[in-house]
């Protein structure tokens, strides 16, 4: 099992850290500039998703492109079981 994943033992530390991405979702402001995304979990400058309320015609508009590896970890998302967890650091 990964190092980090292997430090959540307890229901609250489960809570914690639940807490803690909410809170970084909830806050996060990456791409200022617009209003269609704010998120970048890895900091690549590719959005993790738009914003629900964003227009397809804002999209293609912006220069934002969407991050087919959200956690940067080099598997895709649409086969990465935990799309948000980078499965290669320890």
């Amino acid at each position: 099992m990964d190092t980090t994943l292997a430090k959540i033992k307890t229901i609250k530390e489960k809570n914690e850290a639940i807490l803690q991405a909410s809170d970084y979702f909830v806050n996060a402001d990456v791409f200022s500039a617009s209003s269609i995304a704010s998120v970048d979990t890895d900091g690549d400058n590719k959005a993790d998703f738009y914003s629900v309320t964003a227009t397809q015609e804002e999209i293609s508009a912006s220069e934002i492109e969407l991050d087919d590896d959200i956690d940067g970890d080099g598997i895709l998302d649409t086969e990465d079981t935990l799309p948000y967890f980078n499965n290669t650091n320890n």
